[in-house]
C-alpha cells in the first residue's frame, strides 16, 4: 500500500466514524490558513503607511498597488487608523476560527477514539478465536485501549499534516507574490542541494 492510498484509507475511516464533521474540520483549517494569509498581506500597506514616506516607491510596488485598489473597491480608507482596524479585525477573526477548529479537532479525536474502542470491543466480544477466549479481560481491555489510541494518533497526524499543507500553501503564495525571484532562486538551490546530497 502506497502513501497516497494510506492517507485515503485514514480519511475514509475517519469519515465513516465521524461523518460530515470531518469535511467541516478541513474547511475550518482552510479558513484559518487563508485568514492568516490575508492578515499578513494586509500588514504590508499598514507598515508601508507607517514606516515609508516615499510615495513613488510605494506606487511601484505591485502588491501594494493591488491591495490599495482592493481597498478602494471596498470603500475602505487607506489611512493608518482604518488599516490597523482592518488588520486587527482579520487577525482576531483568524484567532477565533483557529479556536473553533482546535475545539472541533479535540471533539473529533475524542469521538474517533471512542468509535474505535467500541468497534474493537464488539469485534472481541463476537470473536470465536481460542486465544482471545482464553485470555484475561484485563489483557483484552489493554489491547483495545492501545490499538484505539494508535488509530486515533494516526488520525491526529493526518490532520496535522493537512493543516501544515494549507499553511505552507498560503505562505508560499504570499512569498511568490512579494518576492518571487528569491523564492525561485531558493527553490532551485534547494533542489540542487537535494540531488547533490541524495547519495550521501
Amino acid at each position: 500500500m502506497d502513501e497516497r492510498s494510506s492517507y485515503t484509507l485514514v480519511f475514509r475511516e475517519a469519515y465513516s466514524g465521524l461523518g460530515p464533521i470531518v469535511w467541516l474540520l478541513l474547511f475550518g483549517m482552510i479558513c484559518a490558513s487563508v485568514l492568516e494569509g490575508i492578515g499578513l498581506t494586509m500588514l504590508m500597506p499598514l507598515l508601508t503607511k507607517i514606516g515609508m514616506d516615499n510615495k513613488e516607491q510605494v506606487e511601484q510596488n505591485f502588491v501594494i498597488e493591488n491591495i490599495n485598489s482592493f481597498l478602494a473597491f471596498m470603500n475602505i480608507s487607506n489611512e493608518v487608523g482604518p488599516l490597523m482596524t482592518l488588520v486587527v479585525s482579520i487577525l482576531l477573526l483568524q484567532v477565533f476560527v483557529t479556536y473553533i477548529v482546535k475545539k472541533l479537532e479535540v471533539d473529533c479525536m475524542t469521538s474517533y477514539t471512542a468509535y474505535w474502542r467500541n468497534r474493537l470491543f464488539n469485534a472481541v466480544i463476537n470473536t470465536d478465536w481460542a486465544f482471545l477466549m482464553n485470555s484475561s479481560s484485563e489483557v483484552e481491555a489493554n489491547q483495545i485501549f492501545n490499538e484505539s489510541s494508535r488509530v486515533s494518533a494516526t488520525f491526529n497526524s493526518f490532520l496535522q499534516m493537512v493543516n501544515s499543507i494549507f499553511f505552507i500553501f498560503v505562505y508560499s503564495v504570499i512569498a511568490l507574490i512579494t518576492a518571487w525571484q528569491v523564492v525561485i532562486a531558493l527553490l532551485v538551490f534547494g533542489i540542487c542541494i537535494f540531488f547533490l546530497t541524495k547519495q550521501i
